[in-house]
Order: C-alpha cells, then structure tokens, then sequence
C-alpha cells in the first residue's frame, strides 16, 4: 500500500529533542490539500503504480490543525482505495476528537514516550482516551531514553499499554551507546520473559516487528529496503511541494514537486539510492535490516554503531526463540505473526 504522508503542520505541542520536525508555524489549509489530493497523489500512485493508499494525517502534531483532519475525512470519505490513518502525540485528545475518530474508523498511531515525556501528568489525565483508540503505542529509543525496561513495565502496569520501542535511526549512537543498548534489551527481554511464564504476553514491539520482519524474509526472500522513501511513498507539505519523506521536507531536500513542476531528477536519483545498498549487501541481515534513515545517511554516512545494534537485535530474537520455541504462549505469539505477513494458516 502506498504511504500519502500528509504534513497538514510543521507546528507541535511538544519538542522532543530526537525529532527532526522543525516546529515552524506553518498549516496546510483547504485549498493546498485539494491540490495535493486532486492533481499530485494520483501522479505519484502513477509513478509507483499503486491504487490503494494510507492517508498518513501527520506534523508537527496533526491534532493542532483538528478542522482540517474533518475537512479530510469528508472529502475522501467515498474513496474506496483510500484508508486515514492519524500519528499524533495524543496530549490533544478529547471526547469530541475521540468519538469522531471512532466514528470514521480512522486508525491512529499514537507516540507517547512513557516515563521520559515531559508531560507524563496531562497523559496520565488522557489515558482513558487514549486507550480507546490503541493498546499499543510508539517509543523512541535514543542514547539517552535507553532505558527501556523501566519504561516497559510502566507502561503495562500504568496504562495498560505495550510500548513499541523505535530505535532513533540516525548517527547519534556511539561505542559506549551500544554496549549499554545490549545491556538494556537484556533487561527489556526478561521483563518480558517474566510475563510470559505468568501466561501473560506483553511482547515488546522492537520484538514483535523485527521478528516479522525476519519471517516475511524467510517466507518471501525480500528484497532489501529502508522504509516507503524512493519505493512507495512521498509527504505533501503544507506549504504544496511534495519531497521524499517528511525528514527531506524540513530540509527542503531533493523536493519532488516544488508547487509548481514535479522534478523528475531527483524522483529518479531517490529511487535509485533507496535501493542502492552497496555497504550491507554482505551483512547477513541485510534483507530484513531496517537500515539507516536515508537522509540521514546521505548527509552523513552509514553509521556502524546502528548496524551493531540491529544485529544485536537480531541475535537476541533469536535466542528468544530457540530459548522458547516450546513454550505455548510464545509459539501462538510466532504463528500469529507467521499469519500476518503471508504464511499458510494451516
């Protein structure tokens, strides 16, 4: 499915230090929308040869431009091939904006960083809200937020929530950063492990989706990628141009459509780097690595300590696995995801 990642603001109600958002005052309004949507999403489902797509309602935080996100629900609500999907913070969410959602069946993501988000008080006001619309949401794991343990239990014993740990793709991770990352998923793992003996699974989603990722690889022997960038995607900007993603939106990047001519030069160069991985194809775990963020590797070069740490990951999932492979709970766990990329449900 084709990512339509609409910016409809630059603007956020937060300033997490890892993202790379640049918090200026700027709002999509009605009319560029009709533009994005009526003349340059049917060019790039064309480029990438898509129909189906998720409308990503995305910032800055999405939630501080709401009249907008209705305005969107109305105008799509008869296309068939599309499918809205909000990622906000969630500090904005009322009982207004929550049956809304609920009632237009729009999926939310939700980043919520737990115990590290300096507004934990309004979240803990929030989590009836939040609650009702997921029971997972996203965690960003940067070398200062590693504790993810903590954060882990927190979030279950708390909010009832499981957290989706994402670790921070760019080169901020050093030596030392990785040797405590090792030592900090250890304690992440038998966190969970300690659940699961009571019969209970709380499974971890920097588990759970690098677990898919190499099972889909087994089932299907992908072809190696980084995310939707230069493969099945573009961001809309608030302001009319399209760029890549919305990382080289806010560094007015390789633009693909400047509002006024689409650049066909740097579609093709993306394209092309996107799929270029001339430093990994000898690692091992190359085709279902999630890789460095592309810009970032662009401006900056492959970072080493990343790729330590997903290997770390990677050899971890698997000692999980041969540790557990007869235990009931996990191996329901396994199939499940089996199921959800394309395995036989027999």
């Amino acid at each position: 499915m084709f990512n339509a990642c609409f910016v409809i603001t630059e603007k956020c109600n937060l300033n997490c230090k890892y993202c790379y958002m640049n918090n200026n005052n700027i709002f999509m309004t009605n009319d560029v929308f009709k533009h994005h949507y009526n003349n340059n999403l049917p060019y790039f489902l064309n480029e990438y040869n898509q129909t189906k797509y998720s409308l990503d309602i995305f910032g800055g935080e999405p939630l501080l431009n709401w009249k907008l996100i209705e305005y969107i629900t109305e105008y799509t609500k008869d296309d068939k091939n599309c499918t809205l999907r909000i990622i906000s913070n969630g500090l904005l969410l009322d009982e207004y904006k929550v049956d809304y959602i609920k009632k237009n069946n729009i999926k939310v993501l939700i980043s919520f960083d737990g115990l590290w988000n300096k507004k934990l008080e309004i979240y803990r006001i929030k989590k009836h809200l939040i609650k009702e619309l997921v029971n997972e949401v996203s965690v960003c794991v940067t070398p200062q937020n590693i504790k993810m343990s903590e954060n882990y239990e927190f979030m279950i014993n708390e909010f009832d929530i499981v957290p989706n740990f994402k670790i921070v793709r760019d080169s901020i991770w050093e030596d030392k950063d990785v040797e405590i990352f090792e030592v900090e998923l250890d304690k992440l793992i038998e966190s969970y492990i300690k659940y699961l003996i009571k019969g209970e699974s709380y499974l971890p989603g920097i588990i759970k989706y690098n677990l898919s990722k190499m099972i889909e690889d087994t089932l299907h022997e992908m072809s190696s990628s980084r995310c939707f960038v230069g493969n099945n995607g573009v961001a809309f900007s608030a302001n009319g141009e399209v760029y890549p993603c919305a990382r080289f939106l806010t560094n007015n990047s390789y633009p693909f459509y400047d509002g006024k001519n689409y650049i066909k030069k740097n579609i093709k160069e993306i394209n092309k780097l996107s799929n270029e991985f001339t430093e990994c194809n000898k690692c091992d775990i190359n085709s279902f690595c999630n890789h460095m963020c592309l810009q970032q590797e662009i401006v900056k070069g492959l970072s080493r300590n990343l790729c330590k740490i997903y290997k770390i990951l990677s050899d971890k999932i698997i000692e999980i696995n041969h540790r557990f492979k007869n235990v009931k709970l996990w191996k329901a766990e396994v199939y499940n995801i089996y199921n959800d990329v394309g395995g036989s449900s027999g």
